[in-house]
């Protein structure tokens, strides 16, 4: 017997993966201003002829290119691929965007994520494994995917490369976006990367004893590209510098995307990072006393992605310089990281952000009691911009003022996002994302009773829009469904840009902010709902509250 489902469709939706069978009331809405007519963000088409005469000119424009200012106060059905209305799968079976899960029967199980595997834009649903169904081959032949805003009758079977079928590697060899696993005496490792900047993930390993390929790890990677149906059945060799082909680097040196190894009485970190903008991760060493000088203190070592491989010769990134009697030796030592100073007694912190919007991580500072400058973290971040060569020297990104305020903690602002709590009582929450669309970091406060009259995550987050080189002193709200407030959703019901939270009943619910629409403006998604009574919810179809101009 098939679980009830709902058959209207909407814009949005996912086709169906085909695994072998069928499958706040009483408040008043906040005052927009503007942008009711929802444009379309810049929309400059010239509108349609208005006057009387014969000709057929068309009238200048008068649409008003509006900002971005909330999500729609109702839902858009997100349809799922009809197989999850199965008796055989649990209840509420795609309960979150990515996860697994065990079969109804207790035993068994099945993976699916999201990625946007055509490159459209929009992330699709990905089965990578299914034991619960009829069909034993996902993670052999090929994946399960629903592409978004296809057709809920179709099948998209993703191919993978035969290798994987061959009985050289595990069963379902495949069974996950990424993952590690052992055969016999052999192992491997893979990870979806667009290394090859085509807008479409590929298939990487990093590692791999079991296939045919020598040396993965040391001398070359195995991608196998995404041809825009799947991957391509012969893997390409990505060049690794061949440096870490020899001591004192350890064998397969560079066994996966990104990690920290030691050899002997030395070690270094890597990671895929795109450094110079080009859509394209480069090879990037923060930290290596292994072949390297000075690296984490005066540059990181960088070997750009050339389309075929990283580069053999290393390009010595700039760092700023920090005063060594105040910092740790090789202060940045990692992409990201606190540490605490020789003192012992102070800390910083830093990250990558793209913080001016030019496509390439700046190096962000957003605490530090280390240094002589006061204020960072409370009134501002540092912020050194990634150039041609390296990061610059120290700007500084202004912060709101009010965060600078009690009952606002001291350094309020200590990282690009988090969780604290007032000087007096409750707490706030904030993080960076572009919620407007135009390509800037935003500084979004889901949550706050410290600072806010009306409390955050009932009707509104506060939003303070970055401009490049600071964020707006003045807040924004951001308008939510008013279906969250009262009945059985908790106080502040959305009150991070994702999360879990239980009902005042017995129930709980589910919600993610991305880009569902391909418009670069952040939808909210609800993936299960059991306080509102909405039983298809994981099942048969997510909600979609549109982001944009209301």
């Amino acid at each position: 017997m098939n679980k009830s489902i709902v058959s209207v469709r909407f814009a949005g939706i996912f086709s169906e993966i085909g695994v072998g069978f069928t499958l706040g009331v009483g408040l008043t809405p906040l005052a927009l201003v503007g942008c009711q007519d929802k444009p379309v963000p810049g929309d400059d088409t010239a509108d349609a002829d208005t006057d009387t005469d014969a000709d057929t000119d068309t009238d200048a424009d008068t649409d008003t290119a509006c900002v971005p200012n909330g999500f729609s106060a109702t839902a858009e059905d997100f349809l799922l691929p009809t197989a999850f209305s199965d008796d055989v799968y649990p209840d509420h079976a795609l309960q979150t965007a990515s996860g697994s899960r065990v079969c109804a029967s207790g035993t068994g199980g099945y993976v699916w994520s999201r990625s946007d595997l055509d490159g459209d834009g929009v992330e699709d649903l990905i089965v990578h494994y299914d034991s619960c169904g009829s069909d034993s081959t996902l993670g052999a032949s090929h994946w399960s995917v629903a592409l978004a805003g296809g057709d809920p009758a179709a099948l998209v079977a993703w191919a993978l490369p035969s290798a994987f079928a061959s009985g050289s590697y595990a069963a379902n060899a495949l069974n996950g976006a990424s993952g590690t696993r052992t055969f016999g005496s052999c192992g491997y490792v893979w990870s979806l990367n667009d290394v090859s900047g085509d807008g479409r993930p590929d298939l990487v390993l990093p590692y791999d004893t079991c296939g045919d390929t020598p040396n993965v790890g040391a001398t070359t990677w195995e991608v196998y590209e995404n041809t825009g149906a799947g991957f391509a059945d012969t893997a390409t060799e990505w060049t690794l510098p061949a440096a870490f082909a020899a001591a004192p680097y350890p064998g397969a040196a560079l066994n996966s995307l990104a990690g920290t190894r030691t050899a002997g009485s030395c070690g270094y970190v890597w990671t895929t990072t795109d450094m110079d903008g080009d859509a394209r991760p480069d090879l990037v060493l923060p930290y290596d006393t292994c072949g390297g000088t000075g690296v984490g203190t005066d540059s990181w070592t960088v070997y750009p992605n050339t389309g075929v491989g990283f580069a053999a010769a290393a390009t010595a990134y700039a760092l700023p310089a920090y005063d060594p009697a105040r910092y740790p030796a090789t202060p940045f030592n990692n992409t990201s990281g606190t540490r605490t100073c020789p003192d012992s007694a102070t800390s910083f912190s830093w990250a990558l952000s793209d913080l001016n919007g030019d496509a390439r991580p700046d190096l962000v500072v957003p605490f530090d009691t280390c240094g002589t400058e006061t204020g960072v973290g409370t009134s501002s971040w540092r912020v050194h911009l990634n150039g041609a060569a390296g990061f610059g020297a120290a700007q500084a990104f202004t912060l709101p003022s009010a965060f600078a305020a009690s009952p606002y903690p001291a350094d309020a602002l200590y990282a690009l996002s988090g969780t604290r709590t007032c000087n007096t009582a409750e707490g706030y929450v904030w993080s960076t994302q572009d919620l407007t669309g135009d390509g800037l970091a935003d500084l979004v406060v889901p949550y706050d009773t410290c600072g806010a009259a009306l409390e955050p995550g009932s009707r509104f987050w506060k939003l303070y829009a970055g401009t490049g080189a600071s964020f707006e002193d003045t807040e924004s709200q951001w308008a939510l469904p008013l279906a969250f407030t009262g009945g059985a959703y908790p106080s502040a019901p959305l009150n991070g840009t994702s999360g879990s939270r239980t009902c005042t009943n017995t129930g709980y619910y589910t919600w993610q902010t991305a880009d569902e629409s391909g418009d670069g403006v952040p939808d909210l998604l609800l993936t299960v709902d059991t306080c509102a009574g909405d039983a298809g919810l994981g099942d048969s179809k997510w909600l979609k509250y549109t982001g944009g101009c209301w």
